[in-house]
């Protein structure tokens, strides 16, 4: 059975606040511009510390949210070559595409880890500029020393340890390859000098596709498993911290109330 990240406890308390806040501060046409650019000022956040954490952690929440929807997309274009005539023309071989999907594949899965530790940086408000924040550094800090967030956030670690270094390999090199995809793409570049029939080319491509898909869904069903429990581990800091913060919603915080 699939997970709900949406039913989780914590993100139900963080929609119910940021709807909270949406009524009291609506967005204006410039900032709604600005969120499809992915490019969200801070600053209508900065003036009622409980909106600006908050809204924090509403970003953080989504990009968590938007790279599950990424990896889930990336299985969905590996299943297909679209368009065959198309990607030739620009010579797109089967294998590039593949390569292409599965490099975002491994970059996404790896960047879990640093997006999960910005949003423990946030939750915990701990200050820390977002390229400081690493797993190492969190759990060094007084404030997280031996919680339940930084003993999962440990543990997800080592479980990608793979996948990261594969990250770091299409880093340095700038391509991802393993033993059997070049002999793939060594068939894709000899197929007319060989007269190797396309169809058995089409078919090798596959089952190795075929192959990483299985891989790819089995670890989304482990990573959204994760994230849920990840998800659960914050609600009690998070509820502590913002009832420690004035809510404007109250009538002695509203905005214009004296």
């Amino acid at each position: 059975m699939a997970t709900d990240i949406y039913n989780n406890k914590f993100v139900k308390k963080l929609f119910k606040n940021s709807e909270k806040i949406f009524k009291l501060y609506p967005l204006t046409a410039k900032e709604l511009r600005d969120f499809r650019r992915n490019l969200q000022s801070r600053k209508r956040r900065r003036k009622v510390p409980y909106v600006q954490y908050n809204g924090d952690i509403f970003s953080d929440l989504s990009r968590v949210t938007e790279t599950l929807e990424d990896l889930r997309a990336v299985q969905v274009f590996l299943r297909q070559y679209p368009y065959p005539k198309t990607l030739k023309k620009h010579k797109i071989s089967r294998t590039g595409y593949a390569i292409y999907h599965i490099e975002v594949y491994f970059l996404k899965v790896a960047s879990l880890r640093e997006k999960l530790g910005i949003m423990v940086n946030d939750v915990y408000q701990l200050g820390l500029p977002d390229r400081r924040v690493t797993i190492d550094l969190l759990a060094e800090m007084p404030t997280l020393k031996g919680t339940r967030p930084i003993t999962l956030l440990k543990h997800f670690s080592k479980s990608i340890e793979g996948i990261a270094r594969q990250r770091h390999l299409v880093a340095h090199r700038g391509k991802y390859d393993d033993k059997e995809l070049t002999e793939l793409r060594l068939y894709e570049l000899v197929q007319e000098r060989a007269k190797i029939p396309d169809f058995l080319i089409r078919l090798k491509i596959r089952w190795y596709v075929r192959e990483k898909l299985r891989i790819f869904k089995q670890n989304q069903d482990e990573i959204e498993k994760f994230i849920d429990i990840f998800f659960s581990s914050l609600v009690k800091e998070f509820d502590r911290r913002c009832k420690a913060l004035p809510d404007p919603s109250t009538p002695a915080h509203r905005p214009g109330t004296s």
